[in-house]
């Protein structure tokens, strides 16, 4: 014979028609429905500074243009491989990098 402790149960009563949970099982739920999602919602911080611990990991690709520029042409693959990656804003600073080395560069 198994013995149940009655006091980990449901307790539900029927009341016109309406199920209702014991309210200390509800408020148990709704504190990690509230409290518990907010580990999930946070994305982390993205900052330039750190960009680059991640531009050393990227890979490499070729994307040739028309830029005179060897430094400007880096910065843009960079942010080409920032971009892919979905590093917006790390992608962004190196485009806007890439932009003030070579104005004319219109592909940054």
């Amino acid at each position: 014979m198994i013995a149940l402790d009655t006091s980990t149960r449901i307790r539900i009563k029927r009341t016109k028609g309406f199920l209702m949970v014991s309210h200390s099982r509800f408020a148990v739920f709704a504190f990690f429905l509230i409290f518990g999602t907010g580990a999930f919602a946070h994305q982390g911080s993205h900052h330039p500074e750190n960009e680059k611990s991640v531009t050393r990991v990227l890979g490499h690709i070729d994307f040739p243009t028309t830029t005179q520029s060897a430094q400007a042409q880096a910065a843009f693959i960079s942010g080409m491989q920032l971009m892919h990656l979905f590093e917006y804003p790390f992608a962004e600073a190196q485009f806007r990098r890439a932009q003030e080395i070579d104005p004319d560069f219109v592909m940054a």
